[in-house]
């Protein structure tokens, strides 16, 4: 796919609130998603270290330990403190799958010519969606539809600080489940019409994940989406509604 900088925030022209089921948060200035009640997963060249701090609805948890894979950008993080919920994991993400979108950055400002949004706008937490244009290795693709039939009601695309940002496949019954993280976008400043995002599969890493986090992390696998595809709140937990955000979209890998 070639070289360019790591997606980091979302555009969505249309916003979508945020699921009652959803937990992205915040980490080293990127995006993460909550995966388990001790457990957070981002891109590893998000970077952050132990001690530091991911934020997630309004509330601090702080890393005890970092888990980098040897090769792929992916890092698992421990926080100290119990999550208020977390997202299941699939390997289960096909070619024209509709996926939701989610990360947390700098959102949209001014409009770009007539089909596009410039990222000057303020820091906050975006929900979109988008279909998955092309599954090539472990890299998924999905193409900016700012019209036309293939534009969805809360069409989306990755932008700065949304590295680290969740690509989810949602059940029937609307829950969701983490099938990729946000790697990069195909410009930087903007996103126009035809501007790629750009995940990395989890398929090829669920050993990994079961393992590492010693089976604390709930891997679905394949073939269980319908239904499946869920958050699990904490005991006692509070999913809390944030607000929603307009965003941008860039390409990096690290």
């Amino acid at each position: 796919m070639g070289a360019a900088g790591g997606a980091q925030a979302l555009i969505v022209a249309n916003e979508m609130q945020r699921p009652d089921n959803g937990f992205v948060g915040r980490w080293a200035g990127s995006s993460a998603v909550a995966v388990g009640e001790h457990w957070v997963l981002t891109a590893a060249h998000v970077g952050g270290s132990v001690g530091n701090n991911f934020r997630m609805q309004r509330r601090s948890f702080e890393a005890t330990a970092m888990i980098r894979h040897h090769s792929a950008d992916l890092i698992l993080v421990r926080v100290a403190e119990a999550l208020p919920g977390w997202h299941g994991i699939t390997g289960d993400v096909s070619k024209r799958d509709r996926v939701v979108l989610a990360g947390v950055g700098h959102t949209a400002g001014a409009q770009v010519g007539k089909h596009g949004l410039d990222w000057t706008g303020e820091l906050r937490a975006a929900w979109g969606e988008n279909t998955i244009q092309n599954v090539q290795g472990d890299t998924l693709a999905m193409r900016y539809f700012a019209k036309g039939k293939k534009a969805l009601p809360h069409e989306a695309a990755f932008a700065y600080r949304d590295s680290g940002g969740g690509v989810f496949l949602q059940g029937a019954d609307g829950t969701l489940a983490l099938a990729g993280v946000a790697v990069g976008a195909s410009d930087f400043g903007r996103t126009m019409h035809g501007s790629m995002s750009y995940a990395l599969s989890l398929g090829s890493y669920l050993d990994w994940i079961a393992e590492a986090t010693n089976g604390e992390v709930d891997v679905l696998g394949a073939g269980r989406v319908d239904g499946v595809g869920y958050a699990l709140p904490a005991p006692g937990g509070v999913a809390t509604l944030a607000m929603l955000a307009v965003l941008g979209a860039r390409r990096r890998r690290g």
